[in-house]
């Protein structure tokens, strides 16, 4: 990152380390590459010792990652997911119109985090219900100027919006509209800016404990929704449009619930 950027690497030392370290645990991404990262540097100046352009490894001497006993590791992540009923119950305690709103988004749509918070005004079809997807935060700031990057896979997809969802939308316009310098380029999701990752995961985990349900990230909201449409027999090519994704890749994430399906198709065919 910005911390040892154009340093000569005799001037990283475990005090500069430490703070890089702080610096990744405020980023959108898992311990799990923190820790491959931690290990990429580890390895360079390890060699660096070696060749004796340093004396000490800083990387070494800080040490790695360490796992958040609070957060949940996406170890088999798609496994991780919230039937109807237990999302129905978390989303009982969610007493803010906003955050009932932001997380029955991410249930009912599937849409990805980047995704999500970018979503405008603008975005919107008032008259066929729809949301129109094509682009993501740029979290990561690797093009610094540019607040938007495409999708994921640069898929483009209009996707429908439920009754419940559509009327906690138009709810939050109405509100939006009577903000003076309001136009169709405030963020949905936000105003004038979208709301940071940090702010989600906070209220998220909050909810999560005051409900006393299982806690999850906010990918697996993704995961939930894709699961709640195979559970309900929903086309494959119809998830796959939906989630932005090949029906191929579809098959792959969510092979685990797809048993179940097979022993349904058993039942049918019994019966002849």
């Amino acid at each position: 990152g910005d911390i040892f950027n154009n340093k000569n690497i005799d001037l990283i030392t475990p005090n500069l380390v430490e703070k890089w370290k702080a610096h990744m645990k405020e980023q959108p991404i898992s311990v799990k590459s923190m820790k491959k990262i931690y290990h990429c540097f580890k390895s360079v100046f390890t060699y660096a010792v070696k060749r004796s352009y340093v004396t000490v490894n800083p990387f070494t001497v800080v040490g790695n990652f360490e796992d958040d006993p609070n957060k949940v590791e996406n170890t088999d992540e798609t496994k991780l997911y919230l039937t109807p009923d237990e999302f129905n119950k978390f989303i009982s305690y969610v007493d803010d119109d906003f955050w009932r709103f932001f997380f029955s988004f991410a249930f009912y749509m599937g849409t990805r985090k980047g995704e999500q918070i970018a979503i405008q005004w603008k975005d919107i079809d008032f008259k066929n219900h729809t949301v129109k997807i094509y682009k993501q935060i740029n979290v990561r700031g690797l093009k610094k100027n540019n607040m938007f990057i495409p999708t994921k896979n640069n898929v483009t997809r209009t996707i429908s919006i439920p009754d419940k969802v559509w009327n906690m939308l138009i709810n939050k316009y109405k509100r939006d509209k009577l903000i003076v310098e309001f136009n169709d380029n405030y963020f949905v999701f936000g105003d004038v800016k979208y709301t940071s990752m940090t702010t989600i995961d906070r209220y998220k985990d909050y909810y999560f404990k005051i409900s006393g349900v299982k806690r999850i990230t906010m990918h697996q909201f993704r995961h939930s929704h894709a699961s709640l449409l195979i559970s309900n027999n929903v086309p494959l090519n119809i998830i796959a449009k939906r989630l932005g994704d090949t029906p191929d890749i579809v098959a792959q994430t969510y092979a685990h619930l797809f048993p179940q399906k097979e022993a349904e198709v058993l039942n049918i065919l019994n019966k002849f």
